[in-house]
């Protein structure tokens, strides 16, 4: 089996397929959001956290010093312009970034090589070394709470007092060190020194291949902070435009880690609970977005077994605008669809209904002729093959509409037809001569627009008078009448009546069921009253038994279109 006969034979569902697209797109997202958020933490936020506490430290220290200073050079009457460095640099230039401590300017972003080392230079500057001494001390205490490393240099470049045990070397071999001593707040990233021995991955080259070998030689790379690189701001110490020396802070960022560390928890239970609702909205999507495709195939297969129903979709509120005129155009066209084949249905069994009436006289007519011919008169002769001829007639009419019906792709209750109620009525008094019609001529309508067709409603109205003259014995009155409805604009009603025994209480209410007959030899053909309200309920219309004294009254209802 090929890739394609693969795929062809285990195609997902919709629900699968739209279920991984959410997922990939959210996942994606969230990959997306991480990385950027790890970037932003790594080479923003924390960097720029950090250079503003070591430049509120250096700012600190720079003021204790040159207080202490000018207490000195005020006490032993010392020039200050005799001492120190001239600026040569004015400290604000357009690359510089203000933070809470002081305006620095960022020598390089990019992390740059390990600091070179303090180099053994010569005798640092007495009066600031003096200063120094006093400070040193404090300097090496707070290194252990702060975590910062703090070197302040003379005029020189040598280290005066140091956190650390650099005292007495220079730094002067270090760019920062040199514009600071030139009067401008220079901030550096550099990589971190590693201690002998240590192994750590290099997250600023984070694709190096080097960074693969730790994980083959030796134990796993240590994983500790500081982490890969160290934060380095150089601050001048000026006074009265000269400079008297340096501040070195350096101190490394904290890691992303340490930084959500005190926040886990909660944003843990945030994204535990944002990938719950996610896939819970996916699956709700999935099953929304599915739930028409799969009622539709639902819908198909039923009829392929044969059952029958009001096309309904069990998504009751569309997600958009053109899923409910999906939901509406599948279901109007399905429901029309059935409607169509159900009238045909019902016109096919009423039709031949309608047709064993006029075949059953002509038959009889026919017999008649063929037995007692030679003694009938010319006059009665004349009026069996009148009666033929109207029987023919109806039935011509009646196979036309079938014909019509089957041969146009239409479905019904689109259809408008123009029935002519005087002719019709007078066309009834032609077939049926005792027929008494209760309303004159002259207001009834001579023509409306109603969803049936004029051998329809004729054809409906001759199989109530045929079953009033079957069932209401010999001396039975048929009556006829035709208005138009006060109750309701726009609809027309017919009353059909007769004088008979009536219709019996307990047969009341299944009179229109299919098979109902009351003449048990014929239940077989007791179809007449279910199809009458069939093609009527069909159209719009209706038809109902009327409570009376005597006799029974059948009232139907067509709306006019």
């Amino acid at each position: 089996m090929g890739l394609t006969d693969f795929i062809r034979a285990h195609r997902p569902s919709l629900r699968l397929v739209l279920f991984s697209a959410f997922l990939f797109l959210f996942g994606t997202t969230i990959i997306g959001i991480g990385i950027g958020a790890q970037a932003i933490l790594r080479s923003q936020f924390l960097i720029e956290r950090t250079e503003e506490n070591l430049c509120t430290q250096t700012a600190l220290v720079s003021a204790v010093f040159k207080a202490s200073l000018e207490e000195e050079i005020q006490r032993l009457s010392i020039n200050i312009h005799a001492r120190g460095r001239p600026i040569s640099k004015i400290p604000l230039d357009t690359a510089a970034q203000p933070t809470q401590g002081c305006v620095s300017r960022w020598l390089s972003r990019v992390p740059l090589p390990v600091a070179p080392d303090a180099v053994v230079a010569g005798q640092p500057d007495r009066l600031a070394a003096r200063i120094g001494q006093r400070i040193t001390s404090v300097l090496r205490e707070s290194r252990n709470t702060s975590l910062t490393g703090i070197r302040v240099l003379d005029h020189n470049g040598i280290v005066i007092a140091s956190s650390g045990s650099e005292a007495g070397l220079s730094l002067a071999n270090r760019d920062e060190v040199q514009a600071a001593l030139n009067g401008e707040t220079i901030s550096v990233t550099r990589e971190k020194e590693k201690a002998s021995g240590e192994k750590f991955i290099h997250q600023w080259k984070l694709f190096n291949l080097d960074n693969l070998k730790y994980f083959f030689e030796g134990p796993s790379p240590e994983v500790r902070r500081p982490a890969k690189a160290r934060v380095f701001v150089n601050a001048p110490i000026i006074l009265d435009d000269r400079v008297l020396g340096v501040v070195v802070a350096s101190r490394t960022p904290l890691t992303m880690f340490e930084v959500v560390y005190p926040t886990v928890g909660t944003f843990t239970g945030i994204g535990v609970a944002i990938i719950i609702v996610s896939i819970l909205l996916s699956i709700l999507l999935a099953a929304k977005l599915s739930q028409p495709v799969y009622s539709i195939i639902e819908r198909a297969n039923r009829y392929h077994r044969g059952q029958r129903g009001a096309f309904k979709m069990m998504l009751r509120r569309p997600l958009a605008k053109e899923h409910k005129e999906l939901l509406d155009s599948v279901s109007a066209m399905a429901n029309e669809l059935e409607k169509r084949e159900e009238f045909a249905q019902h016109l096919a069994s009423h039709t031949v209904h309608e047709l064993s009436n006029p075949l059953t006289s002509i038959r009889g007519a026919v017999e008649i002729l063929q037995k007692d011919g030679a003694s009938l008169s010319d006059e009665e002769r004349r009026q069996f093959l009148a009666l033929i001829k109207t029987n023919t007639d109806n039935l011509d009419r009646l196979v036309q509409e079938l014909h019509t019906r089957t041969s146009t792709d239409r479905v019904v209750v689109r259809d408008r037809f123009e029935v002519g109620l005087r002719a019709l009525a007078q066309q009834l008094l032609g077939i049926y001569p005792h027929l008494q019609l209760k309303s004159a001529l002259e207001d009834i309508a001579d023509s409306v627009r109603i969803g049936l067709s004029p051998v329809a409603v004729e054809s409906i109205i001759k199989s109530l008078i045929d079953n009033a003259y079957k069932h209401g014995g010999e001396n039975v009155q048929v009556g006829l009448e035709f208005e138009q409805s006060l109750k309701v604009q726009g609809e027309i009603r017919i009353l059909v009546s007769d004088t008979g025994v009536g219709i019996p209480e307990e047969n009341r209410d299944i009179i229109f069921k299919p098979l109902f007959s009351t003449n048990p030899a014929r239940a077989v053909s007791g179809l007449g009253l279910t199809n009458v309200r069939k093609l009527l309920e069909l159209t719009g219309g209706n038809i109902q038994l009327q409570g009376s004294d005597t006799g029974t009254t059948f009232e139907i209802s067509i709306p006019i279109l």
